[in-house]
């Protein structure tokens, strides 16, 4: 009977973002600070939405979805990052790897992009931009709500802006370092600034932490 060697893929090494040792450790620190307050603003809004009743309304029920969602989805890229910033042997299982950052689901992203990003993205520049037109007509309160739509407008621009250029560009445009700097964004930063900009700016939020740290 004619025998072959096998092998079977059991995990990936990952290059991650610096080989610098130094520069590892720095990393760690910094993602450390953005996930830990990434966890802790998301983590209180939808305290503060589940305890208070004042914010038992349609807006803030979407809010914390949202803070919902961005904590399940930065933990499971964070994690894993911050693990690899400090171990010698920087991998990833099969099974991990096969569940997210493949092409095939890259692929299947490009096919649907129109519809998950470029259609959500046009109706909120559209609603934007009648918002804007809106407040241009007040005098009353004019800059603070100016103010509120701007912040509102980065947050979105940022993690829009940047999954598009990850998913929405021709293949080999950029090299695979600036994609993992411009993936940081959308994965780590701006699930930490959603919080910060959305809800914990408003008043009623604020008085419900206050309320929930008292008890």
């Amino acid at each position: 009977m004619y025998t072959q060697n096998q092998s079977t893929v059991t995990e990936f090494i990952l290059l991650g973002l610096s080989m610098d040792p130094f520069i590892q450790v720095l990393l760690f620190h910094i993602f450390l600070v953005v996930y830990l307050s990434s966890l802790t603003g998301n983590l209180l809004l939808l305290l503060a939405v589940r305890t208070d009743k004042r914010l038992h309304t349609s807006m803030y029920f979407f809010l914390s979805s949202l803070s919902f969602v961005d904590i399940c989805f930065t933990s499971s890229v964070v994690p894993k990052t911050l693990a690899n910033f400090l171990s010698p042997k920087k991998s990833i299982s099969f099974t991990g790897c096969a569940v997210h950052d493949t092409s095939a689901i890259k692929n299947l992203i490009r096919v649907f992009l129109p519809f998950m990003l470029f259609i959500p993205l046009s109706l909120i520049l559209i609603s934007y931009i009648r918002i804007i037109t809106a407040i241009m007509k007040i005098s009353l309160g004019r800059n603070k709500a100016f103010s509120t739509c701007i912040s509102h407008l980065v947050v979105v621009v940022i993690f829009y802006g940047t999954s598009i250029f990850v998913y929405g560009k021709p293949e080999n445009a950029v090299t695979e370092d600036t994609d993992k700097k411009v993936a940081v964004f959308y994965m780590v930063i701006t699930p930490m600034i959603n919080p910060l900009i959305y809800s914990l700016r408003n008043k009623d939020v604020q008085k419900a932490m206050k309320s929930l740290i008292r008890a």
